[in-house]
C-alpha cells in the first residue's frame, strides 16, 4: 500500500490480527478459515514479508493471481475440518 494509506494499512492489520487470535471457531460456532490471499507475488513468503501482521500458520497464500484456479484453490467455509 502507498505510504499515504497509513491509516487504512493499520486499520486493516488491527482486523486481520484480531480475526486470526479468535480461535478455531467464528462468533456462530462455525469453522474459522484461515486468512487466504490471492497475489501474483514471486512466491507466498514475498506476500507474508509485505503484510507483516499476518500470523503465517493461519495464512493461506495463491500467488498465481486471481482465476478459476484460485477460485477452487479457496476455503470458502463450508467444510467440516480445518486445512492446514
Amino acid at each position: 500500500m502507498p505510504k499515504h494509506d497509513n491509516h487504512a494499512y493499520e486499520a486493516l492489520g488491527r482486523l486481520l490480527i484480531d480475526y486470526q487470535c479468535g480461535g478455531t471457531k467464528n462468533y456462530w460456532g462455525h469453522r474459522r478459515v484461515p486468512i487466504q490471499i490471492i497475489t501474483l507475488a514471486a512466491s507466498a513468503q514475498d506476500a507474508l514479508t509485505n503484510i507483516p501482521f499476518l500470523k503465517p500458520d493461519r495464512t493461506k497464500v495463491w500467488n498465481e493471481g486471481f482465476g478459476i484456479e484460485a477460485l477452487e484453490w479457496l476455503d470458502w467455509g463450508d467444510g467440516d475440518t480445518i486445512d492446514e
